[in-house]
């Protein structure tokens, strides 16, 4: 049976880790290290943790999980944003919060995420999800967490370009799904997902633009026949659409 080994983030204090950042890119084998990590994140001083998360690298199994959580009852929201406990609230000019890459058996539990998704690209998103040609992010969960966009430090000054930077915003982003052999599958439940209004210039003169068009976007380029995504108990708040998937069979939604 694997060693459970617990670290903790605190940008504010003394945790092993100032940021989750540090935390993933503290690259472990945890099957060869026969290890399970528990993360509990608290913020002592009430400061944010702002740097943009990348998990790539790491060797997990069913077996060999990571878990990000609340370090105890005070550190978890109470179903509404909170700034004077743990958050990971990323610029909103970056493309993501979190991306995790080709790495499986990761959990985030209970957390506040913004930030991110306000770039030019289609695939920007305040979680990106990715796999590869080959491999899917089989075991990953996100539950109970509230993920919101950054608030906007941009005015664009073309409405015609605010509108390309949000044609395909969305808050969390799920594709490049491509295990060769078995099912893999994804968890998304019990969250929170919020909009914020993001704003543009019309010659001189502020003006608002839009709101986040998608809280999920599922499977481009991913492949139908193994791969699920389970979307339970969330909501979607004042989105345009909740849930989009580029194949009807790779989302079981209930519920939201």
């Amino acid at each position: 049976m694997a060693t459970e080994v617990t670290y903790t983030i605190d940008p504010g204090g003394s945790g092993d880790y100032k940021s989750m950042q540090a935390f993933a890119a503290d690259v472990k084998d945890l099957v060869t290290l026969d290890q399970t990590v528990l993360v509990k994140c608290k913020s002592s001083n009430g400061v944010a943790d702002t740097e943009q998360v990348k998990f790539a690298g790491w060797t997990t199994d069913a077996n060999h999980t990571i878990t990000i959580v609340p370090a105890d009852s005070n550190s978890h929201h109470k179903g509404v944003w909170n700034d004077s406990i743990y958050r990971l609230e990323v610029s909103p000019d970056l493309s993501y919060a979190i991306e995790v890459e080709d790495v499986e058996h990761i959990r985030f539990r209970g957390l506040q995420i913004s930030g991110g998704g306000h770039q030019s690209t289609n695939w920007d998103s305040v979680i990106s999800v990715l796999g590869s040609s080959t491999k899917a992010s089989d075991g990953l969960e996100i539950s109970g967490c509230i993920i919101r966009p950054g608030k906007a430090t941009k005015f664009y000054e073309e409405p015609a370009k605010a509108q390309l930077y949000l044609k395909s915003f969305c808050l969390l982003m799920i594709r490049r799904q491509n295990r060769t052999s078995g099912q893999s599958f994804i968890k998304v439940f019990n969250n929170l997902f919020l909009s914020t209004a993001l704003v543009g210039k019309v010659g001189s003169l502020p003006c608002l633009i839009s709101r986040p068009v998608f809280a999920i976007i599922v499977g481009h380029g991913s492949n139908k026949s193994t791969f699920r995504v389970y979307v339970d108990n969330n909501t979607f708040h004042k989105h345009a659409t909740g849930i989009y998937s580029y194949h009807e069979e790779m989302v079981e939604a209930r519920n939201n």
